[in-house]
């Protein structure tokens, strides 16, 4: 080989080499984690950031603990310990257990027709109340509560005490702080309680953490790591705001029915949800989007616009499962072109309405598609959907049309008016079949994604630095 032959060769070999370096280092920048996509700003943007429940006053709180045991001979009932323990300013504590509890034990307190009361001046600083109750909970012939003996799932918001206090004259208003605990294995959320042997996968995305708590006896249609894998991946790809910053969800066993509930209790930014064992991941009808994409809404709606909950948790059910790789572009069309109560108004539906579901979920599908098209793809329904989460007041159909149209850039109020206010159903035309998913690849084990830490892009720059120089002395000595 002449002179002139190996320069060239090392030329290019120090071109290529730096090619490899440049890529090496963006890949890991690209892949770090990024804020809800940038859309158009949002008319009367609220300026709170935590969707959980604030407390105001004096620093020293009321803590009312409520404690949940099992009770392996009383399948159907649970044990329930309330703590209440008062600061200087409170005077007394009245609690209510549901109607069909039986107190087993007052510790500090006594009863009055008001319910349970603890004072100050004739009791301990800190009492306890006991009682068994029911929490087996049926909907419409669908058990969606239970307890076994052997383990329980119920939302413990229904089978709690209600309680109220007094204080001194002129006394500070107390911080309030409600939580609850479970006596033994089990885990208890803001709004559902666990009691029995578990375990758990945890995934953490842009400030998330998913939590799910899988109980020994569930017998799951998709495996804990799948199903982690794609809640973390769904929260990645749903870029509407509202993201809570603990989610737990439990995984329900037989005998309940239940596809899946949200706890609509809060506390400081963390929420909870089940959704049954036997649900799978693979169909559009999915009922773990369906109740994440829940867990995303953080607005009040007006009557006019109820239907748009159940809608948008519908709509992007199936659309996370077609971009997770859950089910086929076809199978997504499929289903979103429903014409199940399709002659509804929307308007006119009340939550819950099965039209809020089918042909809410449609005419979302078709929104969908009118704003890609009048946007050339800049914007999807998921800018409206973000700016419904951060508007401040209540959800009214006219505040809709409005955000509507500064996502579209143009009026649609006409387009809006037929397919909401009227029973006309809109075509969705194919509109996502040159999207490429927008989701980072799934998270491993019980680790966050490593592709969102720049420290690791660094990390693989230096490395591959070290190989390339390497690389380019050897061979220029050779």
């Amino acid at each position: 080989m002449s002179c002139f032959d190996r320069a060239n060769t090392r030329r290019a070999l120090v071109v290529a080499v730096l090619g490899v370096l440049v890529t090496t280092a963006a890949v890991p920048l690209a892949a770090v984690g990024v804020a809800d996509a940038a859309g158009p700003d949002c008319p009367s943007v609220s300026s709170t950031s935590d969707n959980g429940v604030t407390t105001t006053g004096a620093t020293d709180p009321l803590t009312i603990t409520h404690t949940f045991e099992n009770l392996p001979d009383r399948p159907g009932e649970v044990q329930v310990t309330v703590e209440a323990d008062a600061p200087d300013s409170v005077s007394a504590v009245t609690l209510r257990p549901p109607e069909d509890a039986s107190v087993v034990n007052a510790d500090g307190y006594q009863r009055t027709d008001d319910g349970w009361i603890w004072e100050r001046s004739a009791a301990p600083e800190t009492a306890t109340l006991t009682y068994v109750v029911t929490v087996n909970r049926t909907e419409d012939g669908t058990l969606e509560a239970t307890s076994t003996g052997e383990w329980a799932l119920f939302n413990w918001r229904n089978a709690d005490t209600r309680w109220s206090y007094s204080r001194a004259a002129d006394a500070p208003e107390p911080a309030v702080v409600e939580r609850g605990e479970a006596t033994g294995e089990g885990v208890v959320g803001p709004g559902y309680a666990y009691l029995g042997p578990y375990e758990t996968e945890t995934r953490a995305v842009d400030g998330e953490t998913i939590r799910l708590v899988v109980p020994e006896t569930a017998d799951m249609a998709a495996s804990p790591v799948t199903v982690a894998d794609a809640l973390a991946r769904a929260s990645n790809s749903l870029r509407v705001g509202a993201r809570n910053n603990r989610l737990t969800v439990f995984v329900a066993p037989r005998p309940i029915e239940a596809a899946g509930r949200l706890s609509r209790a809060e506390t400081n930014g963390r929420q909870d949800a089940y959704v049954g064992a036997d649900r799978r991941l693979d169909t559009p009808d999915n009922s773990w989007f369906h109740e994440y994409v829940h867990s995303r809404q953080s607005y009040e709606a007006s009557p006019g616009m109820a239907w748009f909950g159940d809608a948008t948790t519908e709509y992007y059910g199936a659309w996370l499962a077609y971009d997770g790789g859950h089910v086929s572009e076809a199978a997504f069309y499929d289903y979103v072109r429903t014409d199940k109560e399709g002659d509804a108004v929307l308007r006119e539906s009340a939550d819950g309405d099965l039209a809020t579901y089918f042909k809410g979920m449609r005419v979302l599908a078709a929104l969908d598609a009118e704003l890609r098209a009048v946007t050339g793809g800049d914007q999807t329904l998921q800018s409206v959907f973000r700016c419904v989460n951060s508007n401040e007041g209540t959800i009214t159909y006219a505040t809709f049309v409005a955000l509507v149209e500064e996502v579209a850039g143009e009026n649609r109020d006409e387009w809006l008016a037929t397919y909401v206010g009227t029973d006309a159903l809109p075509p969705v035309p194919y509109y996502i079949s040159e999207q490429t998913p927008t989701a980072t690849p799934a998270i491993d084990g019980d680790r966050q994604n490593i592709g969102s830490s720049p420290m690791i892009g660094g990390l693989l720059f230096i490395a591959a630095l070290v190989v390339g120089v390497g690389t380019f002395f050897l061979w220029w000595r050779g």
